[in-house]
C-alpha cells in the first residue's frame, strides 16, 4: 500500500487501500443523494431492477465489516433487503403492478 488508509477501517483486507474505502464511500453517497432528491432508486425504465440498490447495501456491508466485524452481526436482524427483493418478485401483488403502473405515470409526467 503505497498510502496509508483511512484510520476507521481497522478491519480492511490485505490489497485494499484509500481506493476501495473512498470508492465504497462515494457509492453510498451517490445513493443517498438519489434518495435525497426523489430519484428513483429500483426502476429502470418501466421495470423493477434492483442492482444498484443491492450493490450499495454491499458496499455498506463491506465498509461496516472493514470498521468492526461485529457491527454487521448486529444490524443483521434488521437488514430486510433480500426478504423484501424476493417477496416483490415472487408475488406479483397488486401493490407491486400498482406501483409500477404510477412510476410509468410519473415518468410520462416528467417527460413531457
Amino acid at each position: 500500500m503505497k498510502s496509508k488508509p483511512i484510520q476507521i477501517f481497522n478491519s480492511l483486507p490485505l490489497g485494499h487501500g484509500r481506493k476501495e474505502g473512498n470508492d465504497g464511500l462515494d457509492r453510498v453517497r451517490r445513493f443517498r443523494n438519489k434518495i435525497k432528491h426523489n430519484e428513483p432508486i429500483c426502476f429502470n425504465s418501466n421495470t423493477i431492477e434492483f442492482e444498484e440498490t443491492l450493490e450499495v447495501h454491499k458496499s455498506i456491508i463491506n465498509l461496516l465489516t472493514w470498521i468492526d466485524p461485529y457491527i454487521v452481526k448486529l444490524v443483521a436482524d434488521s437488514d430486510k433487503i433480500h426478504t423484501r427483493k424476493r417477496k416483490i418478485f415472487n408475488t406479483g401483488s397488486p401493490s407491486i403492478k400498482l406501483l409500477v403502473a404510477f412510476h410509468t405515470i410519473v415518468m410520462q409526467f416528467q417527460n413531457q
